[in-house]
This record gives C-alpha cells, structure tokens and sequence, in this order.
C-alpha cells in the first residue's frame, strides 16, 4: 500500500493466494494498491482486489436487552438451528441504527459482541444506499390544465441522496419566459436540518446562463461591484495559522451583518497573512480601483493587502487609526502613496482577495469600481447580488402563469452531484376567449310554427344550453334545435302612434344559447324569430298602426322638387285635392316591413283604368338575416339597429293628362312569409282657383280709429290671409264657410292698401289663389299728445310727483328712466282715448325722466329733470367724544358737516350756533351745566331742503376726584437677631400688609409705591379698580425701619387724589439669653468661657481635697440659661470642644494666686450644672464630704 507521497506504508508478506492489508487513521489522499504476483503460469493471471473502509458511527447499537428464561422459550421452542438445536442458556434483543452515509454504495458495517469469557464475536450488516434521481414535479397545476385565470405554477424538486447544485436546477418555458416581467420566488433547503432559505436571486442568475463558471460569485455590471466584507466565497489560512479573520460586530456602525476582524490582536508578525477570496465573473476587462471600508485600532493594525487570482499586487492603509469606520483607496508603496487598483486582462471568473498584513484592523465593506473619480464618501450604495452556488436537498419555484393567450410548455431540469437526471413537463392553456357561438339555418322572419333546420356551431369540448336546457355537442362541435314558435307583430307599445319607428315587437320569439368551454370562458348569444302567419293587411285594431299606407306625392314642377304632404302626414285642414299640373308625378306607399312586392293600379270615377305597374323588394329592410335579432347576451334592447316599421314603394304617373276629379287607387301586396294582402286609396286632382267679393269696408273710406273689422264672401274652402299694404295683417287659417271677417290695425296714418289673398284647399306644387284689394283713409291730426309737470326742473322732497297726460286713441305711452347714460324703462299703458296722470317714483339726487308716446307712425318724447333730496344733512360729531367723562366748565363740540349751513348745539339749557366750513367741518363751543351727571348733548343742522340732521352724545359731567383709604392691617417684625462671628449685622424678619379701600366705583387707573428709608422698594399699577378691597403682602422684602405707602387714583374725567400713609417697623430687643444662646455672639462666646473656667478650678480642687470655703465673688445668675427648654441641647455635652481663646464675662477677674483656687474648689460644679438640666429653681448644694466622687459621673458630667 503506497500514500499519496508515493511512500509504501504497508506490505502482507504472507505469500498466501488470500493477502490483506489493514492501515489504521490513513492520512488524506490518494492511495495505491499494489498486487506482485510470483509463479504466475503462462507469465499471466487474473485476481480481483477488493478495498473496505472502515470509519465513522453511522452503525450505533441504541439498546440492548437481554431476555428472560420464559421469553427464551417461547422464542426458541425447538432450540436455536445457530446453536446446532440446542436452547440457548442467554440471549439479548439488539437495536440497531442505520445512519445514512454521506455517498451512495455498499456499505459493512460490525457490531463486535466481548464475551465475558474474554472471547469476542462480530456481527456484520450489509446496507446499500441507492441514489435516486432527484425528485421534479409541477405539484400545480395539473399537465394539461386549460384556465383563464393567472394560475400558480410551483416546481418542486428533492433529494435524498447526496443532494444537487442550485445551478443544476434549471426551468425553461415555450414561449420563452421573461424572468424580468415575471414575479418568482424560489426557496431551499441545504441539508435535512436546516429551515428554508430565500435563494430567488441566485437561481435566477444560473438559470439565466448569464455566470461565467460554477461556483458562488458575484458579478460585475457596468462597471461597480459593492460587496459586504463578511460575504467572502472563500478563506485561506496563513502563517501563523492562528491569525484568521472572523466575523464580528464589535465595531459600532458596520452595514451588513457584521465586519471582518483580523484577530488576534496581539501585533504579531504576520509572514504570510489569511486570505478572503471574493470570486466575480467580470463582464468588462479594464482596469478596476479598490476602495475598502476599514476601522484601525492602532498604526500597527492600519494595513489590509488586496490582489487578484492569488497574486498580492499592493495594500490600502486605513485613512485614520482611532477605531473609526473610514473610506480608504491608497496604500503607502516605495516611498509613495499608490491607488489601489488593479487590471482584469479578459472578461471571466476571477479570484480578489485580502490579505492580513496586520492584525487588529476590521474590514466592512469592499468597493470595485471602474472610474478612478469615484469616491463613496456619504454615498449609500447598494450592496451587490452574491450568486450562490449551494449543495441543496430541496428547492421550491414559485411563480405565476403568464397571462398570454395560447398553450404555453415548461421544461424543468435537474441533475444531482453524480450524474443523475431528471426532467419534468407542463402543459398549461392560458385561454380567456370566450367559445364562438355560430348560429345556422336562422331566418328572422317565417310562417312554420316549429322550425327544426337551426343548430349552433361552437368549439369540440364545449357545453351548450338553449333557454337553460343543455343540448348535446357531437365530435364537431354542433348541436342541433327544434323550437316552438308563438306569433309576432310589429305594435305601438309605448312609444310615439305617429312614429313607427318607436314601436316594438309583440309576441317576439327570442331564445337564448349559452356555452362554457374547457377552460371556463362563458359566451351567450340571442336571438330573435318572428313568426307571421297573415300577409299585410289593414284590417286591425284601432290601436295598431296600418300596415299600407299612401304617404305622399313629389314632382317636378317650373319651381323645382316638390312634396306634398310634408312626412309629418296630411295637414286636416287640406281637402285631400293635388293640384300639381306639370307631370309626372310619384306616388309613395309604404307597406309593412316584410313586404316583398306591390302593384299599384288607378282608376277614375267610372271605373276606367288609366294605370297599372308593380315594385319589388329584393332583400327586406332590417339588412338581413342576422342583423340585430342575433346578438350577445344581456342587450336590454329588443332590437339591436333602429327598426323600419314600413317599406316604401314609389309609382310614377303623369297626371297632367288627367281631368280634375277623384280617382281609385288599388294596392296588392306579398310578404316575405309569401303571405297575401290588399289595400285601396283615394286620388283627387283640383287645379281650380276660388272666388273672393269684399263686404266692408267701402273702397276709398275714411276711418275714424285705426282699428276696424273687414268682410268678405269666398267660393270655397280655402286658407286667407289679409294684407295691409302688402304686408299680412292676419290670417284665417282655413274658412270653410262663404262669410268670414277679420279684425284689422293700421300702424300708421294716412292712405291704406287692404287685400285678400285666398288659397283653396288643394295640395302640391301649383296652388289655387286669388287677390282682392280696397283702398282706406286715417286722418294724422287725432294722434297728438300733451303732458303737464310743474315740478319740471325744481327740486323736491317728495319721491314721488304726477305728470298729466292728454292721449289720442288707443294711444301707448312709457315711463323711462337716466341710468349711466342709458334710458331704462319704468313702466308703460295703453289706456285708449284718456287724459290721465301718471305717478312717477324719484331716486335721491338728479332725476331724469323720459316719456314716450306712440302716435302710430309718429313718436313723442318728453323729458324732464327734477332733483330729490330727503336725506338729512352730513352731520358728525367728532370731540367730544361719545360717552365721555368731563371735569371742564365749557367745551368745543367739532364735527363734519354740510358746507354752508348753520350747526347747532344744545346741553341742558345752553346752546350755541356756528357755520360749517367750506371743508366740511365745524367748531363751536359751548358752556356746560354746573351739576355734575350725565347730560345730553345735542347737535343739529337743516339743508336748504328742510331736511334736518340730529345726532346726540352722552356726556358726563365729574369735578369730584376720586376716594380711596390707606390702611397697614399687620405690622410685626421679629426681635432683633443677635449679632455673631457668622452674621455681624443681622436684619430682623417682619411682616407688613397694606390694606387698600378703593372708596369710588369710577376708578380707572390706581398705583402703589412702597419706599422704605425713601428709597422705593415695591411698585404695583392697574386699571379698573375691580374689587373694592385690595391686600398688599410685603412681608418678603419688609424689615425694620421707617415705611410709606403712596396711592394716586384717576377717574375717567381726569381727577387724581394721592393717599400717603406713613409707619416704622421696629424690632424689638432681644433678652439676655438668646444673645447667649446664639452661637458666636459675644454672650455665648464669654458664657462658654466662664463655664470652661469653672470646670477647670473644679477639677483641680477635687485632685487637692474637699473644702467648705464658700467662693468669695458671687456668679451672675445671668450667666444661667433661664429658658433653657426652648434650646436644642444637641452637642453641647462636648464642652471641650466649644472652647475659646479668650472670654468675657461678669465672674470677675481670673483666678491669680493659690488662694482663689482654693475658694474655687469648695464649689460644687456638679449642682451648678445640675440647676440648667432642673426646670425649677436651684437648690442648694448639699456636699457629702466623706463621699469620693464617682467617675463616671464626672466624665458624663
């Protein structure tokens, strides 16, 4: 056996025809097996070689049991046929696990068995795993599915052997798909225990064969790669090998997930640094400029080395070292800074890498890009796609069907890592048109109550109903009917009798067809049958239009085209009689719609034929046999196109060799049904004028009004229209009788042509008339108007005057009125022959009033201007001004006004008088009342019009100032504090309150100054007094010394008053013992020094024996604390410690020979001190001379 370094590891050496060899933890590699054959006969032989591997624990024994005597007997009835028949004495139940192994093949596994006896026995277990290929199917939808909706279509594949590449999975389409438009989701699994992962972006990428190898990578577009540190395709280990980089997330504001560190950062020196490998398939060969996003935690972890295809071609030093994320290109290289760059020689897979040259620095992002401008600073680029290339065990495609018309095939592909192939196909329709409906054999109209000719033509596979029963669909896609018809007409049902075009069908046949094909579409179609069983006819109800109809004649004539009667019919009012005298003429019938052939023929009086000739319709007038009846389901309509109720048939006959008279006219008709009819007219031809003899008035008369009534007598019925100097007067719209008269007006005087124009009754092109005409007189001179208005240019006051008017007959007059130089009418009459007066309404200012009288052809026009003024005089008082407050003996009272009139002003009973200005103003004074109140002041001006101008003002009078009281309601201040080492000049706190009374309810303006010492030290104002009574606390910033308030008040009339108030804030003196109680005051300070010497004398006369020498000076009982249950006693058990320098204080001079320490002992300290913790009074001491002291005592003492 031979190693991968070519070295023999192990030889058999047996010599046996069976050899072995067993090489236990083999190193990685490749190995060799090597067979030397002696005594081989004929130089040649064949042997086998066979290799087994043993490794691993995919063979696990998970429980072993071992079983009773009764479960071995009823296992073993007979005994063991292992053990020769022979029961066993001991057996165990063994479970085994089978683990699937990483690669397909046969597989041995042992389970070794030591016996207690020290023996061992193998069991061996055989295992093939097979590898499958890999599982592919459209799990949806169905091969085969035709739909009209955008259905999913999911690809499934799996893999339980040893799995697939993501790139092997590939999915095609015909027509060929467009990833781009396309919204697809693919997800995977990598081994059996991990969770899906989001894989879209890759598999699109393989799937698309846009990669230009295997492998995961990243891929350059247009020249920009932005990759995240972390997503490195490949590491390397270098030297020392326990410097690598990992991902961390210690440095704060990397992108991504993390940053690359070079760990660990120990600065040790790197020999050949671990590698990053980023693999990209450049599209563009050029060159390319590195940019790397660093943090440096020192100079000595500043540096990252990049390359490419394994070559190390310089470095990127980081642009700052305090740990900061910054951008850095350039690295420091032969004594020169140098862009890190680097070229791609041909497009293809290549290898950039980083190496660590020092440890320590952290990579976060990494910039390729083509322009050596670019710089990323404050960019926010987007990271580029990592094309993964992953060993998968499970993939999902997930998209959706593209909404294209037509049959559409998926191909999927996929092979696993040994090879194996697998392939899947799906068919899909994609169809959303809806299934053809042809409809064969249908007529619309006919006379066969059961048709059974019509069938429906559709696509093979489709369903077909008719009025919801479905009908059978042969192999060719046709299914046939026989139907039941009901009879139809055409009737007026809501629409207009004169307009057969509004009308409808009644009784109409009308059968529905409804489809669905294979994939779902819906198509219905109706149509319509009319099922006519009687020819044309008009022998109906009165409620149904005819059904042949004579409509009009038209002709030529020397006038051009003519037709009579209109389309609208035949006027009543005309006898029926066609007066056309030029020939030919054509006549128009109509017939009912279904009308395949008339004959026209025409006889006179007598019955004497004088012309016969027939007509036909080829195709009938709705256009054909599916036209409108044969429509999409769901119209609301009962028809599709606008229907003809009736066909028109057209006869030429020429008239002119005709006598006047009344001819018949005969009518046969056949329908489309082959249905037969008949129908008769009459024909009368009159080219005769009528006769016209006036009545009144006479020829050549004088009229005395210009209206009158004419009459005349007429031959026959005819229309007449009367002319008034050739121009219609009026008209008689048809007189049927001999008699007939009219009222007549004359628009003018003078002479008159009055005529009557008649015209029988006959229709055509050539009509019958007469003209007759008189002659009438209308004298001018009774025509003439007079109007009266004394108020003509004046003025007035009044809105309203009278003018009086004289009118001839029945003569009109209007009122109009000067507006922006346009006349705009008022109001208007026509009262006959009248003298009347008329009212007319006037607007302030200038008036300009216009009449007009109509005289027939004359016009009379009367204007007059008067002037309307009834508004009072412009008038404003401006001082004083409204409701105001004052104190004055007089007052001027200004004002605008009306210039040249006199104003007038009265209060009480004063008043005065002055002129307004030029200006428009006015100034007089006047004196006011001696009583103070409220007063009215009036002002008031008249125009030269008379109207007057009144204003008035209230004024109050007040002379009285207003009344407030002063009064210090609290004024109490604190003793005066005792001055000490820590506060020498202390102020005593006080508290003073300020009541102020505000005595008046007219106040509008009060303020408040508070001086202490004259210097202010508070000042407050306001306005209304509000409340009565206000409360001034000055207590914050009060202390001793003199005090004065001061309070000046205003009423609206401008009357002030000053209240002073004046008062001193004392503090009284404070007693003996709280100056000796305040600490640092000069009491305390002696006090504590008195109390010190005492303590002193005492203690020494008790180290010198007791004596009753009474002490020669007396204390000052002052030095006592007399009100010692106010004071806080908190640390004055430490006497020691409030010792001072230097005392002062009444004990008298300080001890100075031996003989004063003498009296100093016999004084009992203790009962002194004993008296300040006693409320009462101090007794006296009683000392036990033959009793020690006990020191404990004196220590608390």
């Amino acid at each position: 056996a031979i190693n991968w370094g070519n070295e023999q590891i192990d030889i058999s050496g047996n010599w046996n025809a069976d050899e072995e060899i067993t090489i236990e933890n083999p190193d990685d590699g490749t190995w060799w097996a090597v067979v030397n054959g002696f005594d081989v006969p004929n130089g040649s032989a064949n042997f086998w070689l066979k290799r087994t591997v043993v490794s691993g624990d995919l063979l696990k024994v998970t429980n072993l049991t071992e079983l009773n005597s009764t479960t071995i007997q009823s296992r073993f009835p007979n005994g063991s046929s292992v053990l020769a028949g022979q029961m066993p004495l001991t057996a165990f139940d063994v479970v085994v696990d089978y683990g699937m192994p990483a690669d397909p093949g046969d597989w041995r596994g042992w389970i070794v068995l030591e016996l207690a006896s020290g023996g061992k026995i193998r069991l061996e277990y055989d295992y093939q795993l097979l590898d499958y290929p890999p599982e592919l199917v459209f799990s949806t939808p169905l091969n085969g599915t035709r739909t009209n909706a955008t259905l999913p279509v999911n690809l499934a594949t799996s893999d339980i052997g040893d799995g697939f590449n993501l790139s092997s999975l590939s999915l095609e389409g015909d027509p060929s798909l467009l990833w781009d438009n396309l919204t697809i989701s693919v997800e995977g699994v990598e081994s059996n225990t991990s969770g899906s992962r989001d894989f879209t972006a890759s598999w699109k990428h393989w799937n698309s064969g846009a990669n230009l190898g295997n492998g995961t990578h990243y891929s350059e577009t247009s020249g920009k790669l932005v990759i995240e540190a972390e997503s490195y395709t490949a590491t390397a280990l270098g030297d020392p090998s326990n410097h690598t980089w990992e991902v961390n997330s210690s440095v704060l504001g990397y992108s991504g997930t993390g940053h690359m560190n070079a760990t660990p950062d120990d600065d040790e020196n790197i020999t050949i640094g671990s590698r990053l490998d980023y693999s990209i398939d450049f599209n563009t060969p050029g060159q390319y400029y590195v940019w790397l996003r660093l943090s440096a935690p020192d100079l000595s972890g500043d540096s990252v080395g990049y390359g490419i295809d394994g070559q190390q071609l310089g470095l990127v030093e980081a642009s700052r070292v305090d740990g900061q994320w910054a951008w850095a290109a350039s690295g420091w290289a032969n004594n020169q800074s140098q862009v890190a760059t680097f070229t791609v020689q041909a497009a293809g897979r290549h290898v950039f890498s980083l190496w660590m040259l020092e440890d320590g620095i952290s990579v976060d992002r990494v910039i390729i890009i083509d322009d050596w401008l670019y710089a990323p600073f404050g960019g926010n680029e987007t990271t580029s796609t990592l094309y993964e290339e992953a060993l998968m065990r499970a993939v999902w495609v997930n998209m959706t069907l593209p909404a294209d018309e037509g049959w559409r095939t998926f191909w999927a592909n996929v092979s696993d890592n040994f090879g194996k192939l697998n392939q899947t196909i799906l068919m899909v329709e994609y169809d959303t048109v809806a299934p053809p409906i042809i409809l064969y054999g249908w007529k619309l109209l006919t006379n066969v109550s059961n048709p059974d000719w019509l069938s429906v033509q559709t696509d093979v596979g489709t369903r077909v109903w008719i009025d919801g029963i479905e009908h059978p669909v042969d192999a060719s896609g046709r299914a046939e009917m026989s139907l039941s018809l009901n009879p139809s007409e055409w009737s007026n049902v809501a629409g207009d009798p004169s307009d057969a075009t509004t009308w409808e069908w009644v009784g109409l046949n009308t059968f529905r067809v409804d489809a669905v094909d294979l994939a779902g579409n819906w198509n219905q179609l109706e149509f319509d049958i009319v099922y006519d069983e009687a020819g044309p006819t008009n022998d109906l109800p009165a409620q149904v239009d005819k059904q042949v109809k004579f409509v009009q004649t038209t002709g030529e004539s020397p006038n051009g085209s003519w037709a009579w009667p209109p389309f609208a019919g035949i006027d009543s009012d005309f006898s029926g009689a066609l007066n056309a005298r030029t020939g030919p003429l054509l006549l128009h019938l109509e017939s009912i719609f279904d009308t395949r052939r008339m004959c026209v023929r025409l006889l006179d009086e007598s019955g004497v034929s004088h012309y016969r000739d027939c007509e036909h319709q080829q195709t009938p007038p709705w256009g054909g046999d599916n036209s409108g009846h044969v429509r999409a389901a769901g119209t609301t309509s009962p028809r599709a196109q606008e229907p003809w109720a009736h066909v028109t048939f057209e006869f030429e006959v020429n008239q002119s060799q005709l006598l006047d008279g009344e001819y018949q006219v005969e009518v046969e008709l056949l329908d489309f049904a082959e249905n037969w009819g008949h129908e008769n007219f009459t024909l009368k031809l009159d080219r005769t004028s009528p006769d016209v003899n006036w009545l009144s008035p006479a020829n050549n008369i004088t009229l005395l009004h210009h209206e009158f009534v004419a009459e005349w007598n007429i031959s026959e019925p005819a229309r007449v229209q009367v002319l008034i100097d050739g121009l219609a007067a009026t008209e008689v719209t048809s007189q049927h009788t001999i008699t007939s008269s009219a009222s007549l007006v004359l628009e003018s005087t003078g002479e008159h042509e009055v005529c009557i124009h008649a015209v029988d009754l006959s229709f055509g092109p050539d009509p019958n008339t007469v003209l007759e005409c008189i002659i009438v007189q209308l004298p001018p001179e009774t025509y003439i108007p007079t109007l009266t208005a004394d108020w003509n240019g004046s003025v007035v006051n009044t809105p309203t005057v009278f003018a009086d008017l004289h009118l001839g007959p029945d003569q009109a007059w209007s009122l109009s009125r000067l507006s922006n130089s346009t006349w705009i009418p008022v109001t208007s009459d026509r009262p006959g022959d009248a003298d009347l007066s008329v009212p007319v309404g006037l607007l302030e200012g200038d008036n300009h009033i216009r009449f007009d009288i109509s005289a027939l052809d004359q016009m009379f026009v009367f204007v007059l201007e008067v002037n309307l003024d009834t508004q009072p005089p412009h008038l404003t008082i401006d001082s004083p001004p409204r409701d105001v407050h004052s104190s004055s003996w007089s007052t001027e009272v200004t004002g605008g006004c009306q210039p040249g009139l006199v104003v007038h002003v009265r209060i009480a009973d004063e008043s005065a008088a002055g002129p307004c200005a030029d200006v428009g103003t006015y100034a007089v004074r006047i004196d006011l009342p001696g009583v103070d109140g409220l007063w009215l002041l009036n002002v008031s001006s008249t125009d030269i019009a008379g109207n007057l101008g009144w204003l008035a003002h209230n004024l109050t009078i007040d002379r009285r100032a207003p009344e407030a009281r002063l009064e210090w309601e609290v004024n109490r201040c604190d003793p005066e504090p005792v001055p000490s080492v820590f506060q020498p000049e202390p102020l005593a706190d006080c508290e003073l309150i300020l009541r102020v009374d505000f005595l008046d309810d007219d106040i509008v303006d009060w303020s408040l100054v508070i001086e202490r010492e004259r210097e202010i030290e508070h000042s407050v104002t306001g306005g209304s007094a509000g409340e009565q009574t206000l409360w001034f606390d000055f207590s914050e910033i009060a202390r001793p010394g003199h005090w004065s308030a001061s309070l000046l008040v205003s009423d609206p009339a401008g009357n002030n008053q000053l209240i002073e108030l004046d008062i001193d804030a004392i503090a009284p003196e404070n007693t003996l013992t709280a100056k000796v109680s305040e600490p640092g005051s000069l009491a305390n300070m002696a006090s504590i020094a008195g109390l010190l010497l005492l303590l002193v004398l005492w203690q020494r006369k008790q180290r010198r024996g007791p004596e009753s020498h009474p002490i020669g000076t007396p204390l000052d009982p002052e030095l006592f604390l007399d009100d010692y249950e106010d004071l806080d006693y908190e640390g004055l058990d430490d006497i020691e410690a409030m010792k001072m320098t230097s005392s002062i204080g009444p004990i008298g001079p300080p001890p100075t020979d031996e003989a004063d320490f003498d009296l100093l002992e016999e004084v009992d300290v203790s009962a002194v001190v004993g008296e300040l913790d006693d409320d009462g009074e101090p007794e006296d001491p009683v000392v036990d001379e033959g009793d020690e002291p006990d020191p404990s005592e004196s220590e608390s003492e």
